[in-house]
């Protein structure tokens, strides 16, 4: 409070900003953003209002002062845009004047999409984003014309109109990205033309911001879509949305220049309006001015020029240059802070601050022999998740991440959801199984992947493959399917040693980041998603490959560049069927006992080798773990009944996953700040 109240007064007289640079303003909003507000009485609130009122004043005091100057400069009500020059001569379709500020009367007609969407040309677009650099590779290309999820029907289409509504979403958003690429141009001609306009003022004047991000220029009103229905005719791609609606959005490339006084900002306005495409590759098409709004005196002001900009050769977009009363401008970055203690702009960080202090206060009771990935209360089992008897779960607050090593056992012990009761484990085992490929059975192995353009098997090899197997009935669509899965490298045909049960394969890669010079212990995630870290692997990928992939896209990023991810050992591998990752996790816990009773049953049954103690309680302890095996082996194949009749039912090839643990190791031991917090163990990150 002694710190913040002073702060607020400042702020309110606008003397955060000094004249010996002293960033005031930068240090509050910093005290604000570390969540001090938790300690904060409600007299600071009570500051912030007064100082808002203060600034709301000054603002009306200043319109005061400048509206019958700065209103005379515009004939419009400050609703709209005014049209100017070209935006109000007559078009080549014989329409008087644009009608509304949209970037299609800047670039004019495109060869690849008409307004109202009756002609479009799939390779023209595809050229047009081409030329304009919108992609790093012929990849990402491909991507945005057709999403991974629509690949699979494509198998599917049998008619171009089918093919046509695959494309749907893509020409719902093909006009925004073309937009977001040009942008690119536009913002780098715009800052090059304004510079040159200011010269060595450019850098006090002048502030360029980055483009508005496609989110942001794919946003839709229902005022904005019936202004383009109404100008340009209804499209019939989207009926949610006009083909052209992102057109609209005039301010995707825009900066502000900052004049001194009243007498500069009309100088500034004048001198836009002087500017041609012909000598300057840049004029005035319309001007929006704030100070011919009515009753808006206490809000903040400024004057929007919107121009037509030549960014490359055969390239014209709409740019904004917002023009700026330097004292407006002073109270608009006053008025933001003391707004925002006010509306809960810092909420969310007082928030982390009392959720910090909540973990603080809850570590304090573990007490020092609770254990790293110990839960309070928790029967001492792994935070995994599954079996294993957990007493109870830590509820974490939401948007809270906590990391913490466990023992690289209990990492992937028996029990947890990756890994249920008396899975196939281990490379000897993995590698019995057989790999159904168009050249027949060869044996699956697990470090074995397909090249990008390898021949899979076809619906019609796969059609006669099913048709062999007297317990399966597949459908058709299933057929399709799986077929495309396979082709995609998103699943493997792969057959049981034991039953001759053919399964539908995936792969999945589990990052084990070892610790410390031991690398005794493994981090897992406290919070959801639970567990080790984990990605798909797909068929053309090795298992190190995939790692990798899951190093980049899972771990928290500083640690990202302090780990390499090794090969995989070709050991810590096992598979598990969809009917046993169902079935398993309530199988550990016995809760009627009956697994107990039946092993107590079986040691009482152990006599006496004559041998001594310690050989009795061997042969009990042998008899204990094969007896355990045995009942839960029955336990399992009990509950996996009803889930394996469903999968036949359902007409699908009956599905499994193998996992891969693949470890990631520190690439050094040196105790830099970062690694002693990490080997520490991550919390509340």
């Amino acid at each position: 409070k002694e710190l913040l109240l002073p702060l607020i007064q400042e702020c309110a007289k606008r003397t955060l900003s000094t004249a010996e640079g002293v960033r005031y303003k930068q240090f509050l909003r910093y005290v604000l953003l570390s969540g001090i507000m938790l300690f904060a009485g409600s007299e600071v609130n009570q500051m912030a209002q007064r100082a808002t009122h203060m600034l709301e004043d000054k603002l009306a005091e200043l319109y005061e002062a400048v509206r019958s100057q700065l209103q005379r400069r515009s004939d419009g009500d400050g609703e709209l845009p005014e049209l100017k020059g070209r935006a109000l001569e007559i078009r080549p379709d014989g329409q008087s004047g644009w009608g509304i500020c949209h970037h299609y009367f800047a670039h004019g007609p495109l060869s690849w999409l008409s307004p109202d969407a009756s002609k479009r040309t799939l390779l023209s677009a595809l050229c047009a984003l081409v030329d304009l650099e919108a992609f790093p590779d012929l990849g990402a290309l491909c991507q945005f014309a057709m999403p991974p999820q629509n690949r699979k029907e494509l198998f599917l289409v049998h008619s171009p109109s089918q093919v046509q509504n695959l494309l749907q979403k893509f020409w719902q958003r093909v006009y925004a990205f073309w937009l977001s690429a040009a942008a690119k141009k536009a913002a780098n001609k715009l800052q090059e033309i304004v510079s040159d306009m200011f010269q060595e003022e450019a850098e006090v004047k002048c502030r360029f911001v980055p483009c508005k991000p496609l989110s942001k220029i794919e946003e839709s009103s229902p005022e904005a879509l019936q202004t383009c229905i109404d100008t340009f005719g209804a499209s019939d791609v989207s009926a949610t949305g006009h083909i052209l609606q992102s057109g609209i959005v005039r301010d995707i490339v825009r900066c502000s220049v900052v004049a001194a006084d009243a007498d500069e900002v009309l100088e500034m306005v004048s001198f836009f309006e002087g500017l041609t495409l012909v000598d300057r590759d840049m004029e005035v098409v319309a001007i929006q001015n704030d100070f011919c709004l009515e009753n808006t005196e206490r809000s903040y002001k400024d004057i929007k020029v919107t121009l037509q900009i030549h960014a490359a050769k055969h390239l014209h977009m709409l740019v904004e240059v917002k023009i700026i009363h330097h004292e407006y401008l002073e109270l608009r970055k006053h008025l933001e802070v003391v707004q925002k203690i006010l509306n809960g702009g810092f909420a969310q960080a007082t928030s982390g601050a009392r959720r910090g202090a909540s973990l603080a206060f809850a570590g304090s009771r573990r007490g020092p022999d609770s254990g790293v990935g110990k839960t309070v209360g928790g029967g001492g089992s792994s935070s995994l998740g599954g079996g294993g008897g957990r007493a109870s779960v830590r509820r974490w607050a939401k948007g809270v991440a906590v990391y913490c090593w466990v023992p690289f056992a209990e990492a992937i012990d028996e029990g947890t959801p990756q890994r249920p009761p008396l899975s196939a484990y281990g490379r000897e085992v993995l590698e019995r199984w057989t790999e159904i490929t168009p050249r027949g059975e060869t044996q699956a192995k697990v470090e074995s992947k397909l090249r990008p353009d390898a021949e899979t098997l076809s619906e019609t090899s796969l059609m006669q493959l099913l048709a062999k197997e007297p317990t399966l009935k597949v459908t058709n669509v299933e057929i399709q399917r799986l077929a495309a899965d396979l082709a995609f490298g998103e699943a493997r045909l792969l057959r049981d040693p034991e039953d001759k049960q053919l399964y539908e394969v995936s792969d999945v890669v589990l990052l084990m980041i070892m610790s410390g010079d031991d690398k005794s212990s493994v981090l897992i995630r406290e919070t959801k998603p639970l567990g080790l870290f984990s990605g798909p692997r797909k068929a053309t990928e090795t298992p190190g490959e995939a790692g990798t992939k899951v190093l980049e896209e899972e771990v928290p990023a500083f640690l990202r560049p302090h780990l390499r991810v090794e090969d995989f050992d070709g050991h810590t591998a096992w598979i598990a069927t969809d009917a046993a990752l169902a079935a398993g996790p309530g199988i550990l816990d016995d809760v009627s006992g009956a697994i107990q009773k039946f092993v107590d049953a079986e040691v009482a049954k152990v006599q006496p080798t004559g041998k001594g103690e310690y050989a009795d309680n061997k042969a009990r302890n042998a008899a204990a773990a094969m007896a355990r095996k045995s009942a839960l082996s029955g336990a399992m194949s009990s509950a996996m009944a009803p889930h394996r009749q469903k999968e036949i039912e359902s007409g699908r090839v009956p599905g499994a996953i193998r996992f891969f643990a693949v470890k990631a190791r520190f690439k050094t031991t040196t105790p830099t700040p970062y690694l002693v917090k990490a080997q520490a163990g991550l919390v509340g990150l």
